[in-house]
């Protein structure tokens, strides 16, 4: 079976050449890992693949969406406004820039297509640790607009959306393979909403340990589960900013 790989470091002052060494060694490993272990070809470590493709709202979930024991987190941030952004939003998400957060990253040359493995290398207390997903869906897609007025959606322009407006979401997911920490899956989107001209990043996940590691420092795992959400919105914004000022 497929193993996280916990390369050690030995200071937290280490140079910033030692911190791109060790990545891009945890990058290969895992590469070379997709092909010859059993682990990519076993598949995910859960049964509800594709679960997230939905919930686009706050307090919503995707058809079939798993109950407990499993744990949901959900981070959705407003962008900005305008088609020409949300353009640059996607292109963001498909250049895994979302994810490329120091502490944390995805070999930028990883292609965002159904079934394509996935290798992602974060660094947790003193040891790197690289963990196999595959991506489960890439959508397009044309939603309505929420019910509910826009005036409760921070930062919007208008008072209300009316029905027949329409979202344009694009979309990505990637679940956990045989050897993951974890086991289940995560979403991300960016989405515009042309009635408001808003354009939006949403994070979507669930989760529960995979291995006896995660299992024993399961409240430090949580921690770098809402810090990564919290790391991966905040990149989106900053990215946001700079096209803004373009």
């Amino acid at each position: 079976m497929l193993r996280s790989a916990e390369l050690e470091i030995h200071s937290w002052t280490e140079s910033k050449l030692a911190q791109h060494v060790k990545l891009y060694l945890a990058h290969k490993c895992c590469h070379l890992w997709y092909i010859h272990d059993a682990g990519h070809r076993d598949g995910y470590n859960y049964d509800s693949i594709g679960a997230t493709d939905g919930g686009f709202e706050q307090a919503t979930v995707g058809t079939g969406f798993p109950s407990s024991p499993w744990v949901i987190d959900h981070k959705r941030v407003q962008l900005g406004h305008g088609k020409a952004l949300f353009q640059h939003a996607r292109s963001a998400l498909q250049g895994w820039k979302h994810f490329q957060l120091g502490w944390t990253g995805v070999s930028d040359d990883t292609p965002v297509k159904e079934g394509a493995g996935v290798c992602v290398v974060a660094k947790t207390l003193f040891m790197w640790s690289a963990n196999p997903l595959k991506i489960v869906y890439v959508k397009e897609h044309v939603l309505p607009s929420p019910l509910f007025p826009s005036s409760l959606r921070p930062g919007s322009r208008h008072p209300g959306a009316p029905v027949g407006s329409r979202r344009q979401v694009f979309s990505f997911a990637h679940g956990c393979l045989e050897g993951h920490l974890l086991a289940g899956e995560e979403r991300f989107a960016v989405e515009w909403d042309t009635q408001d001209d808003s354009v939006w990043f949403d994070i979507y996940t669930f989760s529960r340990p995979a291995h006896p590691l995660a299992l024993a420092t399961y409240p430090l795992v949580r921690w770098y589960q809402k810090q990564f959400a919290q790391d991966s919105s905040d990149a989106m914004l900053g990215l946001a900013a700079q096209a803004n000022k373009c």
